[in-house]
C-alpha cells in the first residue's frame, strides 16, 4: 500500500515488508504505482474507476475516504488503522478470543472515558444533523457499517438487522476515524461547517484525539506530548459542543 521506494525516501525502508502494508494486486497496477505516494496513485486510479475504487479498496480492508491515512500519506496512522480493522475482521470470522485487556493507569482511564464521551457526542451531532437518515452517509462509510451490523447479527441472530435502517444503528458500528470521514467528506461537510469552523482544524484535532486513543487502547507507552495534545483536543471538542448547544438554545428557547 505504501510503495517500497516511497518508504525508502522517508527513511522507513525497514518497515516495508510488514504484512499490514500489503494488498493483492496485479503486476501491471503494481508497476504503474512505482514509488508514488499513496495519495497520488489512488487519485490516478480514482480518475479511471470513479466511485468503484472505494468498493475495490473495501475488499482489501484499507482505510478509505478523503481523510484516510492513505490520502494523507500517514504511514504510522495507516498501520494503526490496519491493526484495529484486521483484528475486527478476524474476530468476525473466527470469534473473539482475545485475552483480558491489561489494566490501564487511572489517569489514562479517565482520559479514555473522556474520549468516549466525545465519540458519543459526535454520534449525537451526526444523528441530529443528518436527520437519522443513513442514506446521507458517505457510501463507503454506510457500506462499512452495514458489513459490521451483519457480522454482529450472524453471531447473535436478530441483533442488528432489525435496526439496520436507522442511522443510530449504523453509528454504533463506526469508529472515531469513520466519524471524522462523515463530518469532513465533501457532501456532508456543509452540514457541520458552521459548528467546526475549518476542516483543517477539525482534522488536526481528530488526529490528536486518535493518537491518544490508539496509544491507550493498544497499551502502548503514552508520551507526555500525546497526553497534552489529546487533552487539548478534548478541551477543543468540549468548547465546540458547548458553543453549539448555546446557539441551539438561543434559536429555540424552549430547549433551555
Amino acid at each position: 500500500m505504501f510503495p517500497r521506494g516511497f518508504l525508502k525516501e522517508l527513511g522507513r525502508g525497514g518497515e516495508i515488508d510488514s504484512v499490514l502494508n500489503h494488498a493483492l494486486t496485479d503486476r501491471a497496477t503494481n508497476t504503474s504505482i512505482g514509488k508514488k505516494a499513496p495519495s497520488v496513485y489512488l487519485n490516478e486510479i480514482r480518475a479511471a474507476l470513479g466511485p468503484d475504487l472505494d468498493t475495490v479498496l473495501e475488499s482489501h480492508r484499507p482505510p478509505t475516504g478523503d481523510t484516510s491515512p492513505l490520502m494523507r500519506n500517514d504511514f504510522d496512522e495507516f498501520l494503526t488503522w490496519r491493526v484495529e480493522h484486521f483484528a475486527e475482521a478476524l474476530a468476525q470470522r473466527a470469534g473473539n478470543a482475545s485475552p483480558p485487556a491489561p489494566a490501564v493507569a487511572p489517569h489514562l482511564a479517565k482520559l479514555n472515558a473522556r474520549i468516549e464521551t466525545v465519540e458519543l457526542a459526535l454520534r449525537e451531532l451526526i444523528l441530529s444533523r443528518l436527520e437519522n437518515d443513513p442514506e446521507r452517509l458517505p457510501p463507503h462509510i454506510a457500506q462499512r457499517a452495514r458489513e459490521r451490523i451483519h457480522a454482529a447479527a450472524r453471531k447473535e441472530p436478530g441483533l442488528g438487522i432489525r435496526r439496520s435502517s436507522d442511522l443510530d444503528a449504523h453509528l454504533e458500528y463506526l469508529d472515531l476515524r469513520d466519524l471524522q470521514d462523515i463530518l469532513t467528506t465533501k457532501p456532508t461537510w456543509p452540514d457541520f461547517a458552521s459548528i467546526f469552523g475549518t476542516k483543517e482544524t477539525l482534522v488536526s484535532r481528530f488526529s490528536q484525539l486518535a493518537d491518544l486513543r490508539n496509544a491507550i487502547r493498544h497499551s502502548r507507552t503514552v508520551s507526555d506530548v500525546e497526553i497534552k495534545d489529546g487533552e487539548a483536543a478534548l478541551l477543543w471538542f468540549g468548547q465546540v459542543f458547548e458553543s453549539s448547544e448555546r446557539e441551539e438554545v438561543a434559536a429555540d428557547p424552549q430547549r433551555g
